[in-house]
């Protein structure tokens, strides 16, 4: 079963497939607001021992204001999402990962939507994973 948020993110889901040695796709994979292990740790006991920062202090890092939930008086960090993770794993290779957002063009005209996908990015080129941005 798959959980997409768009017939644009079904679209990359499809372009996706057609990768040679994909192992597995996860949709709407949640980034870490605080440092943590690499995500490839899933995969790679190696990566579990490397750190990398959380959605947080990137965006910090970067002066964007990180988003909130806010209910009952409280408010706690909201949890940014990438559209798909994507695990590549060649024969007699160690995995890999691929990260996507999906947007479509009219997204990208909105300042917040920019500077969140800024976030987004910088979270996975903090641990070295290649990031893409997909729209129609």
């Amino acid at each position: 079963m798959v959980h997409l948020l768009s017939d644009l993110e079904l679209t990359a889901l499809h372009f996706a497939l057609l990768l040679p040695d994909v192992f597995d796709i996860r949709e709407q994979y949640r980034l870490a607001p605080e440092a943590h292990a690499d995500d490839l740790g899933a995969y790679d006991a190696a990566a579990l021992r490397r750190a990398s920062p959380g959605t947080r202090a990137l965006a910090k890092s970067l002066r964007i204001t990180h988003p909130l939930c806010r209910g009952d008086g409280q408010s706690a960090p909201w949890i940014l999402t990438t559209d798909l993770l994507i695990t590549l794993r060649a024969l007699n290779q160690r995995p890999s990962l691929l990260a996507v957002a999906v947007k479509p063009a009219e997204a990208l005209s909105a300042r917040r939507t920019c500077r969140l996908l800024a976030v987004e990015q910088a979270y996975w080129e903090a641990q070295a994973v290649p990031w893409m941005l997909l729209t129609p």
